[in-house]
């Protein structure tokens, strides 16, 4: 079935009332159409077929059960949205779902597949709301899930894909925000939830956070994360292993801190790194980007050093007023 037919098909339902036409349409039809038109590159087509949907529920609800939409119905238009990124309108769908579910119009199984798909839109959105409203819809599945529906069940991709959100939002309290979803995602998973198990890809999602942050004390933060990353994996936790991306995220957050002691822990924590390769750890191979970041910050931290000698050997020589122009 062609798009051109799918238009015509959609027309054709459009103009007659689902009860005198000679043409009578079950929800295998409706649903094959509805899967046409979300092919399309463009957007009309699937707002054509939300308006097929809609006339599923309105025919549904005056008596005719052979158009029943399902799961699969809701499903084919979320992932729709979702595969262009308009994370809104995914989630639009999905309400409406919830709403039939909880008024009881239509039996309606709400399933972790129907979330994922709406999390992952907004992930992938490039709205600056999108990592909180990823969230909610997180926290949405959660409370299924602790209310009593083992198939909403939270696991670490939907948290660590938050987690990422957050990272890449560039959103002031990012870090923050971060680190509080993997403190969720631990709590989960010590409550019970073996799905939620925090692993290397959720703590290098939070160290990448505190690198970018910029914030005081971030470096620190950071390397806390990655200390507790080794301390678990040496301790057996293999899903914790740190790797290269881990260490030059360390790296980097000190070498941006501005703090007096960045070269020196930039560099032990180099050292660290290397000392690991030695001795057979492949994962953490120190790259350019590590090497880099050590030299860089150990440069500035040279010049700052140097200027600041300078002022204070000079400073009974210069007019107060030069000397703010010296560090």
């Amino acid at each position: 079935m062609n798009l051109g037919h799918c238009r015509g098909q959609f027309e054709r339902i459009n103009y007659n009332d689902g009860g005198n036409s000679c043409i009578k349409h079950r929800r295998f039809s409706y649903n094959a159409m509805i899967k046409c038109l979300v092919k399309s590159d463009d957007n009309t087509p699937i707002r054509k077929a939300t308006e097929i949907l809609r006339k599923m529920e309105h025919l549904y609800c005056n008596g005719n059960e052979d158009v029943k939409p399902n799961t699969t119905s809701f499903i084919l238009i979320i992932n729709a949205w979702a595969k262009k990124g308009l994370a809104e309108e995914a989630e639009k769908i999905l309400q409406w779902m919830e709403k039939l579910h909880e008024e009881g119009k239509i039996n309606l199984k709400l399933n972790k597949i129907l979330y994922s798909l709406v999390i992952n839109a907004w992930v992938k959105s490039p709205d600056k709301r999108s990592a909180h409203s990823a969230g909610k819809i997180l926290r949405k599945m959660d409370k299924l899930y602790q209310d009593g529906d083992e198939t909403m069940k939270p696991n670490a991709i939907s948290f660590n894909s938050i987690i990422d959100s957050w990272a890449k939002s560039g959103e002031k309290d990012s870090a923050q925000q971060a680190e509080k979803v993997l403190k969720w995602m631990t709590n989960a998973h010590k409550e019970g939830n073996n799905d939620a198990r925090p692993n290397a890809v959720s703590y290098n999602a939070v160290i990448n956070a505190w690198a970018k942050s910029g914030e005081r004390g971030s470096a620190k933060i950071a390397e806390q994360l990655l200390r507790r990353m080794d301390y678990l994996y040496r301790n057996g936790d293999e899903d914790m292993k740190p790797n290269t991306r881990t260490f030059t995220s360390v790296i980097d957050s000190w070498a941006k801190s501005g703090d007096r002691r960045s070269a020196e822990r930039a560099n032990e924590i180099l050292l660290w790194m290397e000392k690991l390769y030695k001795e057979g750890n492949k994962d953490v191979k120190p790259n350019t980007i590590s090497y880099s970041a050590v030299i860089n910050v150990s440069f500035y931290c040279t010049v700052v050093m140097f200027l600041y000698s300078i002022r204070h050997t000079f400073a009974n020589f210069f007019p107060t007023f030069m000397l703010k122009y010296i560090y």
